[in-house]
């Protein structure tokens, strides 16, 4: 049963296959009725979501934020309607997992509903949280599964599957160290272009703050945030540039709408960050949570393969 607007599900559906024609097909739908209701979407909003040329279509940056908020809500709402229906059922609740909020964009929704079309009727809530809280949270019990960029040994914690991501530099396409073509680029280059960083929540402004010190930087052009769609929407309306993997920027990456170019440290390696899956030691382990996991690894898998090997 549908909780929100038919819109959510359609439009979703076509940043998923970037065809309107393709994402009715589907949805067992007209192509006429997809199209007119983003056509509404974007009359009410006054603004383009998607750029239309013989090519075919592509997301702008309001379309690419709103994509962001489309796929939060769609998870919610799936969670939501299987918490009510556990609730009516008397059964338990489900999985809490917890990440970074970059994480939800791309990476979890794909797991996610590859578990629901296995387990019908389990329940999930998804918690974005600061890096740096990650390890507590499963150790105190407020969560059962943690997805944690460069996570510290802790006692209790059993790292299920890690993976190495090389962290980019990242920037518009008309920035000129963009256009300068390089395939890598050191935190000296950078730092001669106004920046924009994660804040101290971000486990990634350490290893930053290792480099930038042996850097000269203008701290009057540096901007901070913790926001996930406030860093991409700066870097892709401004020239500026910022620091971080690929991940939560996989659609921008792909369409071109921004630039990824491997970072290196001063001792002349591709600056990384460890991504992993981890569970207290102590969890309880079900059929579902086992599921999950090999789901998620899986997927880890695909991104180590996609990405950390370039």
């Amino acid at each position: 049963m549908p909780i929100h607007s038919h819109f959510l599900r359609y439009f979703d559906e076509v940043c998923k296959n970037s065809s309107i024609r393709k994402a009715a097909a589907k949805l067992h739908v007209a192509s006429s009725a997809v199209n007119r209701q983003i056509l509404k979407v974007e009359d009410e909003l006054g603004t383009k979501l998607f750029e239309r040329s013989h090519e075919g279509i592509r997301l702008t940056e309001a379309g690419q934020l709103l994509a962001q908020h489309v796929a939060r809500t769609l998870i919610d709402a799936d969670r939501t309607l299987r918490e009510i229906e556990a609730c009516e059922n008397h059964e338990e609740s489900g999985l809490k997992l917890v990440a970074q909020g970059s994480v939800i964009s791309r990476l979890l929704p794909p797991v996610l509903m590859s578990l629901y079309a296995e387990f019908p009727h389990i329940t999930t809530s998804f918690m974005a949280t600061g890096g740096r809280d990650l390890g507590k949270m499963l150790l105190n019990g407020s969560a059962d599964i943690a997805l944690m960029f460069d996570c510290a040994e802790a006692s209790g914690l059993e790292i299920i599957k890690q993976i190495s991501l090389p962290v980019g530099a990242v920037m518009a396409p008309d920035h000129p160290l963009a256009m300068a073509g390089s395939s890598q680029l050191t935190m000296q280059e950078c730092a001669e272009h106004r920046l924009i960083l994660p804040d101290q929540s971000w486990p990634l402004r350490d290893r930053l703050d290792r480099e930038l010190v042996h850097t000269p930087v203008d701290t009057a052009a540096v901007t901070t945030s913790n926001s996930m769609e406030f860093l991409r929407a700066m870097l892709i309306e401004k020239k500026l540039l910022g620091f971080q993997t690929v991940v939560g920027l996989e659609i921008s990456v792909k369409e071109g709408s921004l630039v990824h170019i491997p970072l290196l440290g001063r001792d002349g390696n591709v600056l990384t960050q460890t991504f992993s899956i981890g569970v207290s030691e102590n969890i309880k382990h079900s059929e579902a949570l086992d599921r999950t996991l090999f789901l998620l690894c899986e997927r880890l898998q695909a991104y180590a393969v996609k990405y950390a090997s370039r």
